[in-house]
């Protein structure tokens, strides 16, 4: 993490202090330029897999559990329901 800090400050978008509190550790504070290339930066696709999922419906969101649930199982993978979206999940028989 140290290392993508210091390209970060190195190209100012961030900046490090030492912590008032404790010495042992710095804070990283995000630049005024750093903003404003945060603003133009793409979704991430670890915000774009938890979002999507939200705007399923809710046959469909228990249909892709469920497809998952059966895919884990053609896998032989740990029998661990996909329950990502909601507590149960009808298995198929």
């Amino acid at each position: 993490m140290a290392g993508v800090v210091d390209g970060l400050v190195g190209r100012e978008l961030a900046e490090r202090s030492p912590s008032p509190r404790d010495r042992r550790r710095a804070e990283v504070r995000i630049t005024e330029a750093g903003r404003s290339l945060l603003v133009q930066a793409p979704t991430a696709p670890t915000a774009l897999r938890v979002a999507g999922p939200a705007r399923l419906s809710d046959p469909e969101a228990h249909a892709l559990a469920a497809a998952l649930d059966r895919l884990v199982g053609a896998l032989h993978l740990e029998k661990t329901p996909a329950v990502m979206f909601f507590a149960e999940v009808d298995r198929p028989r």
